[in-house]
């Protein structure tokens, strides 16, 4: 429907997201949950990843991603 020019994907088993290390115990309202925390990897051509943020912030973090990629 959005016509993106990648594939998404859906990781339902959290395979992906363990192997990235992504998955932390969180508080949420009081409570300890498991969540994922918010991440971004720059993965190459080749399938190589290149860089990585852990914990992003959204304020600012597209430009610091967009200025890698261009580095790349």
């Amino acid at each position: 429907k959005q016509t993106f020019p990648f594939d998404l994907l859906s990781d339902q088993d959290e395979t992906l997201c363990r192997q990235f290390d992504v998955i932390h115990e969180k508080n949420m309202y009081g409570r300890k949950v498991m969540g994922i925390v918010r991440s971004t990897f720059l993965i190459d051509g080749n399938g190589v990843l290149q860089k990585e943020w852990r914990k992003v912030k959204v304020k600012g973090h597209v430009d610091e991603v967009l200025e890698a990629v261009k580095a790349l």
